[in-house]
Formats: C-alpha cells, sequence, structure tokens
C-alpha cells in the first residue's frame, strides 16, 4: 500500500485528490524508520510542507535527535525551518522569512560575537549563491560553511543537510571531497523508502521540485578538526 500511495503523490491529478491523500497519510501513517548511527528512527509526518513528499522525513528525526543532545546548550539554526514542526527556543537565522526568534539577515552578513555549542542548517544552503537554476556565487556556500564554522565554541558541532541534484555546487563539493565532514550520511529514496546509502550510490538526480526529491546528504563537522574551505 506504501508504494502505491507514494506513486499516486507524483501524479499531475495530485492536487485534486491533496485533501483525501494528506487525511490518510496523517491518520494512518504508515510505518517506516529512518537508520541513523545504530538508531532506528520514526519517519516523520507532518502536514505543513507535506513532509512525505519531501528529504522533511528524513531530516526532521535526525535533527530532532540532535537537539536533545545539545539541549540546555547554546543553539543557532541558519534557515527558518524546524520551528514549523517543532516548538523551540533557540535563535534563527532567515534572510526572508518571519517569525518569533527569527533574525531577518543575510547569513553571510550577520555578525554576532556569541559563540554556539552547536549551528546547524536544514536544506538550506543549497540555496546560498544558487537561485532558480542559475549559479549567482559558487563561493558563497563555502564562505557560509565558513562562517558556521567561526561562530562555534571550541569543541562546537556544525551540522547540515541539503538536496542533492539541486545545486551543482553543493554536488560538486562532496564528489571531490571539497569539504571535510566528520560524519556523513547519504540518503536515498527507493521504492518509496529512505535508505542509508553508500556514497557511490548516489546518481545526484537532477531535483528541482520538491516531489521529485530522490537524495538527501547530512553532514557534521566538529570544530576541533577545522579546516577553511574553499572553491
Amino acid at each position: 500500500m506504501r508504494n502505491i500511495v507514494q506513486g499516486l503523490l507524483h501524479y499531475p491529478y495530485y492536487k485534486a485528490i491533496r485533501p483525501a491523500m494528506a487525511w490518510y497519510i496523517l491518520n494512518v501513517k504508515v510505518p517506516d524508520v529512518v537508520p541513523f548511527d545504530g538508531n532506528f528512527l520514526p519517519v516523520f509526518y507532518h502536514g505543513y510542507n507535506e513532509t512525505w513528499l519531501n528529504e522533511r522525513q528524513v531530516e526532521i528525526p535526525i535533527f530532532k535527535l540532535l537537539l536533545h543532545e545539545y539541549e540546555g546548550k547554546d543553539v543557532l539554526e541558519v534557515g527558518h525551518v524546524l520551528k514549523h514542526y517543532l516548538p523551540h527556543a533557540h535563535l534563527t537565522i532567515d534572510k526572508y522569512e518571519r517569525g518569533p526568534g527569527v533574525v531577518n539577515v543575510d547569513f553571510l552578513e550577520y555578525n554576532n560575537w556569541k559563540k554556539y555549542d552547536l549551528v546547524f542548517s536544514i536544506s538550506t544552503f543549497e540555496h546560498i549563491g544558487f537561485n532558480y537554476q542559475e549559479v549567482k556565487g559558487r563561493e558563497k556556500p563555502y564562505q557560509a560553511i565558513n562562517k558556521a564554522m567561526s561562530m562555534l565554541k571550541s569543541d562546537g558541532l556544525f551540522a547540515i543537510s541539503f538536496t542533492l541534484g539541486y545545486n551543482p555546487v553543493m554536488d560538486d563539493m562532496l564528489k571531490n571531497n571539497k569539504v571535510a565532514f566528520d560524519r556523513e550520511y547519504f540518503y536515498k529514496r527507493l521504492n518509496g523508502r529512505w535508505q542509508l546509502v553508500h556514497k557511490d550510490m548516489i546518481e545526484y538526480l537532477c531535483c528541482h521540485d520538491q516531489r521529485d526529491t530522490r537524495e538527501v546528504f547530512i553532514g557534521m563537522i566538529y570544530n576541533c578538526h577545522r579546516k577553511d574551505t574553499k572553491e
């Protein structure tokens, strides 16, 4: 049944049956899990942004676990994503989206003396220097990573997720190992299920629509292992 439902979601007439499909998915919630560091986390279902269609099914459970590990510590989020799904009190930086606890400024222009235990970003960095399938600045994603690292405490952690096959600069970053991630996780949607796979299985399939997302990357860098990145 899961494969049938997942398949229907990608047909053009999905918009016409969206309310019924959303009710079914949110109420039935087909059991599934996301493997991560020896854990099996329940996939995430939420009506906002129809998470069953995209990478949020993988990202939110993992970053929720990460936030639990850093509870009570200084945390910064780049991109207003998590509060759409989970309540939290940490500071968020987003150039456009408004909301409580959100500072509206370009992350590369944000200046603050404060250092953080955790800086994280969910599906945001692939939009930095890239808009509507056009690269605006190949160096900007690298500058953003260096900026995030500079805001960490000496033992802080930077964690990031982004879709693959969307921004060619970010894809190239991984293909050619231009950023030294301490921990790397590659997820691929196969037969309607998100699976943790080896990097060699990633195809960087083109996706400019959230319903076409098939691959997502999650990476982590510890500040004690820091190396500046550049294009």
